[in-house]
């Protein structure tokens, strides 16, 4: 071979080989889990830890360059079995490089000879010749994708299933999104859906998808109800609510964070903490709609965000950049998340939010006021992010929507479009996470239940710029 590619071509070249197999390590696991074969699942579970890391490549991968560079396939399984003599389908950094050096003293396949070429015609009567790029443009679509308008960094999904229903990370890449937020409650994460949702989380991760997880009060059982809270925002409660929510956060909320970060936490780039405990209008179940109590009180917000916030920093298995944001907000009103802050200080008694980011979940907003409207999307999104929080980090949050939704809209189309276009021009907000499925409560998904991709997904993908906005 006449030029050695590094390890970090080929760990660039290989991102969605390496996806692809998490997918089926990730079926395997499932498979090994039902048969109770404990050897097998742990060696599969060996292997999806291996495919997170970045200092490993594909084998498959390797195959594909060492022939590219002019060794038979033969010659290039024989290298690449001496070097990866367990089997486990990856390869170091150190078997990477000795590999390549003995592959480079490997003789390159003799190219085959050309077939006797016929007679050239009379220039008269020869086509005209087509330029390569010519050429190129006439294999593509008759309408290519444009440039994107909405920058795929600031686009996510919100999901919510258990982890065998989840997409694949190559269906997200499909789309254009770059992060996930993955709701985890006593249903979806547990200790047998426990393996599976570690291997989807490692397909996204290998795929480059930053993975929020979303740990509300359904992530815990037994979190109290709070006292005198219908139809309205949950305010001050009794000594003895607060007495059983500090128990619960201390011996059930924080255990099951503490656990979630020791399986998930080398794949996780943010935790929101919380969802929506501003909420103004906590219900109770009735004959047409589901209960939804999310309600805290500000102050107690602002304990259990610190908690949490120093339960994700301090543990172990935490990315060095993890993030927590504040579970999204709601209501409107950034006095919620100043009377949290107010509650929690830093060690020389000054107001502190104990957060990275801000999650926002601007409902009823719309995306085509001006910014100086109060009903605009523009106007809450500067209403938070323009004030003077303190963080532990003494960096300025940024905004995350983590629900970019309108229930029952009519035009998910139109309503998608406008949201992720009018969030370009605002610097504050980092990224919005759009529904990738329908919800019970009527939240327009961009796919269906059975797959099948809505008007609003074709047309997030156009802004894009990774599709014509057709189907």
């Amino acid at each position: 071979m006449e030029k050695l590619p590094t390890f970090a071509d080929a760990n660039a070249l290989e991102k969605t080989q390496r996806a692809k197999l998490l997918q089926k390590l990730a079926k395997d696991l499932g498979e090994a889990q039902k048969s109770g074969d404990t050897t097998r699942v742990q060696a599969i579970e060996s292997q999806i830890g291996g495919l997170a890391n970045d200092n490993v490549v594909t084998s498959q991968a390797l195959q594909e360059m060492l022939e590219a560079g002019g060794l038979d396939r033969k010659k290039a399984q024989a290298l690449i079995d001496k070097y990866n003599q367990d089997r486990d389908g990856l390869v170091n950094a150190a078997e990477f490089d000795q590999l390549m050096t003995e592959a480079k003293g490997a003789k390159p396949e003799a190219p085959k000879p050309e077939a006797p070429k016929p007679p050239a015609a009379p220039a008269s009567q020869a086509a005209p010749a087509t330029p390569p790029a010519a050429a190129a443009a006439s294999a593509q679509p008759s309408e290519p994708a444009a440039a994107p308008t909405v920058p795929p960094e600031k686009v996510g999904v919100v999901l919510n299933d258990h982890p065998n229903d989840l997409p694949s990370a190559a269906e997200l890449k499909e789309f254009g999104a770059t992060g996930a937020r993955i709701t985890l409650s006593a249903m979806n994460y547990n200790k047998d859906t426990q393996a599976a949702m570690k291997a989807k989380l490692a397909e996204y991760k290998a795929a480059g998808i930053e993975v929020t997880l979303q740990l509300g009060k359904e992530f815990a059982d037994g979190c109290p109800e709070p006292e005198d809270s219908e139809n309205k925002p949950v305010d001050t409660q009794s000594p003895a609510w607060n007495k059983k929510f500090d128990d619960w956060m201390d011996k059930s909320y924080l255990p099951r964070v503490n656990e979630a970060m020791a399986e998930l936490g080398q794949y996780v780039d943010s935790v929101e903490a919380f969802n929506e405990p501003d909420e103004p209008n906590n219900r109770s179940k009735t004959a047409t709609e589901d209960a939804y109590k999310p309600g805290l009180p500000a102050e107690k917000f602002g304990e259990a965000l610190r908690k949490t916030y120093e339960a994700v920093h301090n543990h172990p298995n935490a990315q060095d950049d993890v993030k927590v944001i504040t579970g999204g907000l709601d209501s409107g009103h950034p006095e919620y998340l100043e009377r949290a802050a107010a509650a929690t200080k830093d060690k020389d008694g000054n107001p502190t939010l104990y957060a990275d980011e801000i999650g926002l979940h601007p409902y009823d907003k719309d995306a085509n006021k001006p910014a100086n409207d109060p009903r605009s999307l523009g106007f809450i999104v500067n209403d938070y992010a323009k004030r003077d929080w303190k963080t532990p980090t003494g960096k300025t949050p940024s905004v995350y929507i983590t629900e970019a939704s309108q229930p029952r809209v009519e035009n998910a189309k139109t309503f998608n479009g406008d949201f992720a276009r009018a969030t370009v021009e605002m610097d504050a907000v980092t990224r919005s996470y759009f529904f990738w499925k329908k919800t019970h409560d009527e939240h327009p998904g961009l796919v269906s239940a059975d797959g099948t991709k809505s008007d609003a997904y074709y047309e997030l993908q156009r802004l894009m710029g990774k599709g014509t906005g057709k189907k």
